[in-house]
């Protein structure tokens, strides 16, 4: 530091070195669809993107364990 008057790790892009993200127009134009959906929708990116949220949707057709409320749900939104 004292020779250049930089760090030592300035020239490493953090998101790159970490996440392998490039932030290209693609990129930016993405990001700002998840977080304006996010804004109006609750779980905006767990609905519509998380590729596990996608696998548990399926699975939890084919599911044994369901919760069956009948004549006694007062519509709390506990559930949900």
């Amino acid at each position: 530091m004292l020779a250049t008057g930089t760090t030592a790790f300035a020239r490493i892009d953090s998101f790159k070195a970490l996440l392998n993200i490039d932030f290209t127009w693609l990129t930016g134009i993405s990001l700002g669809i998840v977080l304006t959906g996010s804004i109006y929708i609750s779980g905006f990116w767990c609905r519509y993107f998380c590729p596990l949220g996608a696998f548990l949707g399926l699975v939890s057709k084919i599911s044994y364990f369901k919760l069956r409320f009948g004549t006694s749900c007062k519509y709390c939104g506990i559930c949900h």
